[in-house]
């Protein structure tokens, strides 16, 4: 869905942009919608996570909590049914890009995932591209907002690096540290 029609859609159902993100947000977290009464129509939201593979973990933890936050937003009555359909991109960037051009050829009208940063920045070009909204929950590479339909919900990179280096000489008188990539799925930063 491109973001003008979502913006139409967001309208449609007496919503602003700003507050159906801040609702959506909100729906993750499990905190109360302030949208408008529950419609008759529903909307089909996707989930792309690593559900087989060595990421398993990551993957069904946060599907779990996305399920449960929808169940609750549709418990609620507020706005429209949100459906969710399942995807998994098998703990892979390859498998990433694929979830990504089965979702653009969906119904839904964005995207929660890819967990991962690397997986964030091979499937961010085909959301891009359809102009569908992607939202990966604990990507963190400076990189991945660089596609103008996908949107940040944890610190990046940069800014950790140096929230940590005010802790460490600030709080704990440190100067110097050491730091290791251990993961395939970090990415690093300029």
């Amino acid at each position: 869905m491109h973001i003008g029609s979502l913006h139409k859609w967001a309208m449609r159902f007496g919503y602003t942009l700003p507050a159906l993100f801040t609702d959506l947000a909100a729906m993750m977290t499990g905190a109360a919608c302030s949208g408008p009464a529950r419609t008759s129509q529903a909307i089909t939201v996707a989930a792309a996570f690593p559900l087989s593979g060595d990421e398993t973990t990551y993957g069904r933890r946060t599907l779990e909590g996305v399920q449960l936050a929808i169940e609750e937003a549709n418990r609620g009555g507020v706005g429209p049914r949100i459906d969710l359909i399942e995807h998994d991109d098998r703990s892979s960037d390859e498998g990433a890009k694929e979830v990504a051009e089965r979702i653009v050829a969906s119904q839904a009208v964005m995207v929660l995932g890819p967990s991962f940063s690397t997986a964030s920045l091979v499937a961010g070009p085909v959301y891009a591209a359809a102009n569908l909204v992607s939202i990966p929950p604990t990507a963190t590479s400076d990189l991945i907002t660089q596609n103008p339909t996908t949107f940040r919900v944890l610190f990046k990179n940069s800014e950790q690096g140096e929230a940590l280096a005010i802790y460490l000489g600030r709080i704990l008188g440190q100067r110097r540290a050491f730091s290791s990539l251990t993961s395939a799925n970090s990415v690093r930063s300029a």
